[in-house]
């Protein structure tokens, strides 16, 4: 009880993915404390929302890090990150314009808006969902200086499709070095990650797709 965890995300809250909701849920009634990091902006319709998210205020204990698209509006969001770093972490804020080394991610702010709300938290653990969102959380991790053990759950098209659009490159090449454990929804899908190189030891099936039909109107 007690402990402190970040789930890192990409959409949230999600209509087709409730699980995700009753995961948050159920660690909430055990006492830990959950953060919730979606890469997304708010603008989300939340219209056919498991209650549940309401019920424990999920929305009070999330983050919004995506980039608006708008410009002027990244621009004028910024502002304020800008500030905050150069007075806390001024090394990070050079981290995330660091065009030489990012590119057009450290160009368009996209690193200050992925960045800067990790900055000064402390948590026990760290839980990525799908593999393209643990990728992007490697970049975050290097700037910021996490070194928080952290997990990944895969969800399907991250280990499947993905593998498939990258048939020669390694494209999970480092997060197989540094992520502690891997969830994977099938024994299948264990023995595909299996195939490419991951560490068999450090995959745990856990199959954690499942709605409560009752909690939704036909």
């Amino acid at each position: 009880k007690g402990k402190k965890i970040a789930f890192v995300v990409g959409i949230f809250p999600a209509v087709s993915e409730t699980w995700m909701i009753n995961q948050i849920a159920g660690l909430l009634d055990r006492g830990f404390d959950i953060d919730i990091y979606a890469f997304t902006t708010q603008n989300i319709d939340q219209k056919h929302i498991s209650d549940e998210y309401k019920k424990y205020n999920m929305s009070a204990r999330t983050t919004y890090i995506g980039m608006p698209e708008s410009r002027i509006l990244r621009i004028i969001k910024a502002a304020p990150k800008i500030i905050r770093l150069l007075f806390m972490s001024p090394g990070v804020l050079a981290r995330t314009l660091n065009i030489k080394k990012y590119g057009k991610d450290a160009l368009s702010l996209k690193l200050l808006f992925w960045s800067e709300q990790f900055v000064g938290k402390k948590y026990d653990l760290i839980h990525l969902h799908d593999g393209l969102i643990a990728n992007r959380f490697l970049t975050i991790k290097d700037i910021v200086g996490i070194r928080t053990k952290f997990i990944t759950s895969f969800y399907g098209q991250d280990v499947s499709r993905r593998f498939r659009d990258h048939p020669n490159e390694d494209i999970y090449k480092r997060l197989k070095k540094e992520c502690s454990v891997f969830i994977v929804m099938s024994n299948f899908m264990k023995d595909r990650i299996v195939a490419k190189g991951f560490d068999k030891s450090k995959i745990q099936v856990l199959p954690i797709f499942g709605i409560n039909v009752d909690g939704y109107p036909f």
